[in-house]
């Protein structure tokens, strides 16, 4: 509408397109995880045929390097501890995902100065990551609500750092296409600590 002024000047211009460009990426984003969630719902009515044996350790090790620059400039140390060397079934595309999803969501809700601590740990039959963060909390009130698609806690979850609250709701569908859980814990103003289980093999 901006644009259709006559006749727009070129700071005027270059601002209309620079924020075309912004709202654009914005909703190619939104529009790219609406399909990726929708996919992971459907895909869990289908056999395991693609599912391989993937070792968490590595897995996560692959995330945390590709998360440490944004860890760095947050001012946030990544911590990892891999308490046993398991194995999950499951697809490596995926699990890259559910983690990078996890880790930086953690990352991106920590207070400069902090670290994120993420756990391996065998319980019998089963593997337990838990990523572990010091940031501002959820609210009791809203933890019921966090799986849910496009929920968002202002009051800890700020809107500055983005997103469209499709985040855990994907982590969520890729756990359970696993035959896994994923469970969320937190304390206002202390952290937030996020567990997954998975089937060890």
């Amino acid at each position: 509408q901006l644009l259709e002024q006559d006749p727009p000047s070129q700071k005027d211009y270059r601002r209309s397109i620079s924020q075309a460009i912004e709202d654009t990426n914005r909703i190619e984003r939104l529009v790219h995880d609406m399909l990726l969630l929708s996919s992971l719902e459907h895909s869990r009515q289908e056999a395991p045929a693609t599912f391989s044996l993937v070792r968490v350790g590595d897995s996560l090790v692959s995330a945390i390097e590709q998360l440490t620059p944004i860890a760095q400039l947050r001012s946030v140390s990544l911590i990892f501890e891999d308490k046993c060397n398991l194995r999950v079934r499951g697809t490596e595309s995926d699990l890259a995902l559910l983690w990078t999803n996890l880790v930086e969501n953690a990352v991106r809700h920590s207070e400069p100065g902090t670290e994120v601590r993420i756990e391996v740990e065998d319980l019998e039959s089963r593997c337990r990551v838990q990523i572990i963060d010091k940031g501002s909390g959820i609210p009791c009130s809203d933890l019921p609500h966090v799986f849910e698609r496009f929920y968002r806690s202002d009051a800890s979850r700020s809107r500055l750092t983005g997103g469209f609250g499709l985040g855990l709701p994907i982590a969520m569908a890729i756990v359970e296409k696993f035959d896994g859980t994923i469970h969320l814990s937190s304390i206002p103003g202390a952290g937030t600590t996020v567990e997954v289980t998975l089937p060890a093999q």
